[in-house]
């Protein structure tokens, strides 16, 4: 009973108020419509963050962290011996400090890498821009 009552009030007040029920509708259906917008905005937002990662990283896997000190370079010797090990590329990370003219100190980390390892690692999307030949062949070569 409740509910026929609900519906002969609304019917009634619809019938005399056709424009708040048009509104009432077009306002659910834009709230749909937005929620969907920025679902699907999100999804491909993200799914472009992981393609992009994905190009960057290549098929790397896993990290090799020391605890405290440096790995021993007879450690790193030993893995790229083994033949039971993929591909590896070793970056090197080391704190740095840069003194301005101003006396102003920028702190920063300074990243090291091999750039034929990382090309064998992850390939022509994650390699360097510039020739790797030349970085290791020409004295004093640098990228920064």
């Amino acid at each position: 009973m409740r509910h026929r009552l609900l519906g002969k009030s609304s019917t009634r007040f619809y019938a005399r108020h056709p424009w708040q029920l048009l509104l009432a509708v077009a306002g659910i259906a834009l709230g749909v419509a937005v929620f969907a917008g920025i679902q699907l905005a999100n999804d491909n937002a993200r799914r472009a963050f992981e393609l992009s990662s994905n190009a960057v990283r290549g098929q790397t896997t896993h990290r090799l962290l020391p605890l405290g000190e440096p790995i021993p370079l007879d450690t790193y010797r030993a893995l790229k011996r083994d033949s039971r090990f993929v591909a590896s590329a070793p970056i090197i990370e080391a704190p740095a400090a840069i003194a301005l003219d101003d006396g102003r100190r920028i702190d920063t980390v300074l990243s090291g890498i091999d750039p034929i390892e990382e090309l064998a690692v992850r390939g022509p999307a994650g390699a360097l821009t510039a020739d790797p030949v030349r970085l290791i062949v020409e004295p004093g070569a640098v990228l920064v």
